[in-house]
């Protein structure tokens, strides 16, 4: 994870353990909880499969198969990641806001 990224989680975190996938931190948009659970990494989808592509050892096609089958259905517990689908439905588009 690049150093700003994983500053600003492990400041959130506050001392809690995160499992995070190894290579993927470019993918981390943010982190998720929901009350009583522990605090999980959030991934983009898109970005996952991406940096599969970006490796250069796989076309678009392999790279959704492998993150299909190795992560988004990867469970490891109660903290296993989220992967996020983002999709621009409409959102306050007038505000023009963008996920980065």
């Amino acid at each position: 994870m690049n150093s700003i990224k994983r500053d600003k989680i492990e400041e959130f975190l506050d001392g809690e353990e995160m499992i995070v996938f190894d290579d993927c931190d470019k993918a981390i948009i943010g982190v998720g909880s929901v009350h009583g659970k522990p605090t999980i990494a959030v991934y983009c989808y898109n970005r996952l499969v991406d940096l599969f592509v970006e490796d250069g050892d796989m076309t678009y096609e392999e790279a959704m198969e492998w993150v299909d089958f190795n992560i988004v259905s990867a469970y490891v517990g109660e903290t296993t990641p989220l992967i996020m689908h983002i999709c621009y439905c409409g959102c306050d588009q007038e505000q023009n806001i963008y996920i980065d």
